[in-house]
């Protein structure tokens, strides 16, 4: 079973109430290979305190991540198109990836989403050599999605490390 398959089941059991420790005990019992997977796609989802205190700083992190794309566009303008622009696509596109899975508030994404940003910010810096005003607008952007996506992550979705479900001492995953 596919992890997008895995969260419709997860969300469709705690629609019923049923507690993140029985739904990974029940669905584990019918495909037992897949504990992990279905531990993490029960921790992705929030739970709906988290996701109403995070749900505006959410907002805030798809606008930025769709202000680093057009951003990004801008500062490389114009393009040469003589010259390879799969990065530059790659630049434009991973925002915009990010964005759709921060709209779904899917937790594995936000630390995923702040690594790539931290990458991005750095190369930003390094490379300002070329300065205009998209490349000098990009750095504060960058900075406040990153802090955005690290603090979604970290508070939102406590029971996750930067990939997988945290687990106890016993082996037994904390999805509170």
């Amino acid at each position: 079973m596919g992890l997008a398959q895995l969260t419709k089941k997860v969300h469709g059991y705690m629609a019923q109430g049923i507690p993140r420790q029985e739904i990974l005990a029940q669905m584990a019992k019918d495909s037992p290979h897949e504990t992990v997977k279905i531990a993490y796609a029960i921790a992705s989802v929030p739970t709906e305190e988290n996701r109403k205190k995070y749900l505006r700083y959410n907002a805030v992190l798809i606008l930025l991540l769709m202000c680093c794309s057009v951003l990004n566009l801008l500062a490389e303008m114009p393009i040469d198109l003589t010259k390879p622009t799969l990065f530059l696509v790659i630049k434009v596109v991973a925002p915009l990836v990010g964005a759709y899975f921060a709209f779904q508030f899917h937790g594995g994404v936000y630390r995923v989403l702040a690594l790539w940003l931290w990458v991005d910010l750095f190369e930003a810096v390094l490379f300002l050599h070329g300065i205009t005003l998209f490349a000098v607008l990009k750095i504060p952007v960058l900075m406040v999605a990153f802090v955005l996506s690290l603090m979604i992550g970290m508070r939102a979705f406590p029971q996750l490390k930067f990939i997988g479900p945290k687990s106890d001492g016993q082996g037994s995953y904390r999805l509170q």
